[in-house]
């Protein structure tokens, strides 16, 4: 039996965050759900340490201010120059 009001939210939050999200990236960061609640950010031109430091403060700054209790994990992925570009990465991922 589904629980609209969990639905609502579960729907509630996830806007909140992916409105956080788009609010503090910079305008060529490419953001998708990916799976139920999780987000897949790609980052062009951004060095690791830098990508690192945009996930903390995301998640210190602005994920922890919902007051909600989230369980947030943070990884980064270094794409070789080789790779795919951009949009043929989001196009496998559909």
């Amino acid at each position: 039996m589904i629980s609209f009001g969990l639905f609502s939210a579960s729907f509630k939050c996830l806007v909140s965050i992916s409105t956080i999200i788009e609010n503090i990236s910079c305008k060529e960061f490419v953001t998708v759900r990916w799976g139920g609640e999780e987000f897949v950010l790609y980052m062009p031109q951004t060095d690791e340490q830098k990508a690192f430091e945009f996930l903390e403060s995301l998640t210190k700054k602005k994920l922890r201010a919902l007051s909600l209790n989230l369980r947030i994990r943070r990884s980064v992925l270094r794409l070789r120059s080789e790779c795919a570009p951009a949009q043929a990465l989001l196009n496998m991922s559909l």
